[in-house]
């Protein structure tokens, strides 16, 4: 079972820490000052301080060679209440993801809407 904690633009410095340690020798929500949040249905610790965690069960595992891609399967869904609209929809612009590129060696936001839903057309229907 794992833990997807996904950080908001506030918090790039805690994922910076966490990405620079293994966890093996050191405590990384010590030294990221992050708390342990409580999953309800993974034995896996969530990050108390993000704004979405999604509690997820392992379904596959593919060795990579350097790594290994797991395939999960999503349990239960948290996200600070604060960040949902008065419709009831995820506000994108108030979590203000990020994502990390290792080639690029830096950090991007996410969150820039390109369209709605049903704007395209099937090439076969004019």
């Amino acid at each position: 079972d794992f833990a997807v904690n996904i950080p908001g633009e506030d918090h790039v410095e805690s994922v910076d820490i966490c990405g620079k340690y293994t966890g093996r020798g050191e405590d990384k929500f010590e030294l990221s000052g992050l708390t342990r949040g409580k999953a309800n249905k993974i034995d896996a610790p969530l990050i108390a301080e993000y704004p979405v965690n999604l509690e997820c069960v392992i379904k596959e595992r593919h060795p990579l060679g350097s790594h290994t891609l797991y395939i999960g399967e999503i349990v239960d869904v948290h996200i600070d209440e604060s960040m949902i609209d008065s419709n009831g929809i995820v506000n994108i612009n108030a979590i203000n993801p990020i994502s990390y590129i290792p080639k690029s060696g830096k950090y991007y936001k996410l969150g820039e809407a390109l369209a709605d839903s049903g704007f395209s057309k099937r090439p076969d229907k004019k």
